[in-house]
């Protein structure tokens, strides 16, 4: 029930209207965001943005928006808001939700090394620890092991999922396997002489030698041929000094080379050198005439320039019939 007084201005005249009138109070719209996570990483696809009943519209911190992406919003947490008019009614509702943008975990694999040797440990470079790895896009493992590849280049990829945002991140690198193999062929010096007995100096490297690989020094003959080789014993990489056996022949096509064992490794052979042997230069002379029973009897000789004899070595002076 109402009641109306209508006034007349200027005057004091009014009158006063009775009646009733019946007003109906419309219920807001039950307003609903569906299908949005309270978190999402930093690298996650662009999520639809569902609201019902349909028809309304959404703001990202107060921007309008059809869709959430991560990728184009700053870390950290964001309100959603989904708004609502009912057509018939013309009431409008809405709802809002919190959304929070995490950072991506920082992963690293710097300490991979860009050459391994198959025969190298198995290892854990990627940082954080705890992720796993895949190579040439194979099944994760929980190490890096050179081991178990085959030689030439690799791809490693390492991810990471942060344990408390549930968030992964990955850090990818090339990486080549290598064997056991020589990176400087050994080699002397140009124009090289040395004396039977005499030493010199052959130098040579290796990739991925181990404790249990060992390397000899092999001496051609004078053609250069290796069928019947002379050991001058254990080197190692780098520089070493080898003696020529005394009792080497001479001649101008010696050449050296190293074989190794643990695995088996053969270099390929310097260049040739000369080898002068040693030898008597003036033969022994003797008086023309001796007593049979004389007590002694002088015997004169002298050995070639300046290649020496071994220290100790005896010479033996023999009589024929």
């Amino acid at each position: 029930t109402y009641t109306v007084v209508a006034s007349r201005d200027g005057t004091a005249c009014t009158a006063t209207m009775t009646g009733s009138a019946t007003v109906t109070v419309n219920p807001l719209p039950s307003v609903s965001i569906t299908g949005l996570p309270g978190s999402v990483c930093k690298n996650a696809a662009a999520l639809p943005l569902t609201g019902s009943p349909a028809g309304g519209s959404f703001t990202i911190d107060d921007t309008p928006a059809t869709s959430f992406d991560p990728a184009t919003l700053s870390v950290g947490p964001h309100s959603v808001v989904y708004a609502y008019t009912n057509p018939t009614t013309s009431c409008s509702a809405s709802v809002s939700q919190t959304v929070t943008v995490n950072a991506l975990p920082t992963v690293s694999l710097s300490a991979l090394a860009a050459t391994y040797c198959q025969s190298a440990p198995a290892s854990t470079p990627g940082t954080p620890a705890g992720g796993s790895y895949s190579i040439d896009g194979g099944q994760a493992v929980s190490s890096f092991d050179p081991a178990t590849l085959s030689l030439g280049p690799h791809s490693v990829v390492y991810t990471y999922t942060d344990p408390t945002t549930t968030c992964p991140a990955s850090a990818s690198q090339s990486v080549s396997i290598v064997s056991l193999e020589f990176s400087q062929q050994p080699a002397v010096a140009q124009n090289l002489t040395v004396c039977a007995n005499g030493s010199l100096t052959v130098e040579f490297n290796v990739t991925c030698a181990s404790n249990a690989t060992t390397f000899t020094a092999q001496l051609s003959d004078k053609d250069g041929s290796f069928a019947n080789s002379v050991s001058l014993g254990s080197v190692s990489p780098g520089s070493n000094t080898v003696l020529i056996p005394a009792g080497t022949p001479g001649g101008e096509g010696y050449r050296l080379r190293v074989v190794g064992q643990n695995p088996a490794l053969t270099s390929d052979r310097t260049r040739a050198f000369t080898v002068t042997a040693l030898s008597v230069a003036q033969y022994p002379t003797t008086p023309a005439r001796v007593c049979q029973r004389s007590d002694a009897l002088p015997v004169t000789f002298s050995i070639t320039g300046n290649c020496a004899f071994p220290q100790g070595n005896v010479f033996t002076v023999q009589l024929s019939n």
